[in-house]
């Protein structure tokens, strides 16, 4: 699995994409598949260009994890489903509920597999645990046509607090 932190990047730089496509010379779509690891090729004439307007390394921000991420939900249970290129697996549990009179969709984590949580995160970085929440804001999402506002951030809070990396 290849991530991408450009959208860091060009956060701290007070960049946006379509400035940088603009400036690179690269199509927007381009960009934003980077910023969002929806990539599934790179153009290299792109890549060099962005290289170069960044003062980069294209490792500088593409890092390569000996895995895969594969997250499904059923029944507001999201399964996390790590898989090794080595043909080992590691399975998560994340439990949905839904809190308070407005109903905010927040992962309970008391019911997780919280220490296999724990150990595979603090082994990596924190931009796989943003993109697994990402990756599940964005099903959750798809799935219930719900305004994740207030799940984004309960959830990013309650998991990043209390992993204490």
């Amino acid at each position: 699995m290849i991530i991408s932190t450009l959208k860091n990047i060009l956060h701290e730089r007070d960049l946006t994409a379509y400035k940088v496509a603009t400036e690179i010379n690269s199509s927007r779509t381009f960009i934003q598949n980077l910023i969002s690891n929806k990539f599934q090729q790179l153009n290299i004439e792109y890549l060099n260009n962005l290289c170069k307007y960044l003062n980069l390394n294209f490792t500088d921000f593409l890092y390569y994890y000996p895995f895969n991420i594969d997250i499904t939900m059923d029944d507001n249970i999201f399964k996390v489903i790590v898989n090794y290129d080595n043909d080992e697996f590691l399975e998560m549990s994340l439990y949905v509920t839904l809190l308070g009179k407005n109903k905010i969709p927040v992962v309970d984590i008391k019911d997780t597999d919280f220490e296999d949580w724990r150990s595979f995160y603090e082994d990596y970085e924190t931009i796989l645990l943003e993109l697994t929440l990402e990756s599940i804001e964005e099903i959750y999402r798809k799935k219930q046509n719900y305004n994740l506002e207030p799940f984004i951030f309960q959830t990013r809070v309650s998991l990043l607090t209390d992993i204490n990396w």
